[in-house]
């Protein structure tokens, strides 16, 4: 069985409307949104960027493949089509829409990052 990918159209190399979100109320949780943020972007000289649902989403060429948002208290990180990647120490959490959203809140606290990124840049 085929599985068609989801597009969006508009990604570009640096987006300056997330670079605006980024900059948008400073803090810690923002702070780390923006360090994976930039991991995502590291991962190939095709990655882009938009906006989609009020939250920065990396894309290989049109294809997205990651994305952050910043709550109240809490910070996601998920990635499309995520359930398919491996979770051996089983940090995230599997939503209905095949996605992984590993979260990190200030009551959850966590030596460093507890997992590696699982698309290494070139």
């Amino acid at each position: 069985m085929r599985t068609e990918l989801l597009r969006f159209n508009g990604a570009v190399g640096r987006d300056p409307a997330i670079n605006a979100w980024m900059k948008q109320h400073a803090s810690e949780l923002r702070a780390i949104a923006r360090q994976w943020f930039e991991v995502m972007r590291k991962c190939g000289d095709e990655v882009r960027g938009l906006l989609h649902d009020g939250c920065p989403v990396a894309c290989l060429r049109d294809a997205p493949f990651g994305y952050v948002n910043v709550f109240t208290l809490h910070v996601n990180m998920g990635f499309f089509h995520g359930a398919a990647l491996p979770d051996p120490a089983q940090l995230d959490t599997r939503d209905p829409c095949h996605g992984i959203v590993p979260q990190k809140s200030p009551f959850c606290k966590l030596s460093g990052m507890p997992f590696s990124f699982p698309i290494r840049p070139k």
